[in-house]
């Protein structure tokens, strides 16, 4: 994903990833702590932008996860 100085991913709603990003119920996230903070900042906005929901990550579950 590539991430924009605005906070948002080059993600849009008629592409595959869009797509599957709509729809899908569950986002699993490996090495999560190792992203940078702007990383999931980006991935909420987006999120929220394609699903038309303002809830966190626009209302999909996010399983983070990483070794501590």
């Amino acid at each position: 994903m590539e991430i924009t100085e605005r906070l948002t991913c080059n993600i849009t709603k008629i592409s595959e990833m869009g797509k599957v990003l709509q729809t899908c119920k569950l986002i699993i996230w490996d090495e999560s702590t190792m992203a940078h903070k702007n990383t999931s900042e980006s991935f909420d906005s987006t999120l929220k932008d394609l699903r038309g929901n303002q809830k966190l990550f626009g209302g999909a579950f996010i399983l983070l996860f990483s070794n501590f």
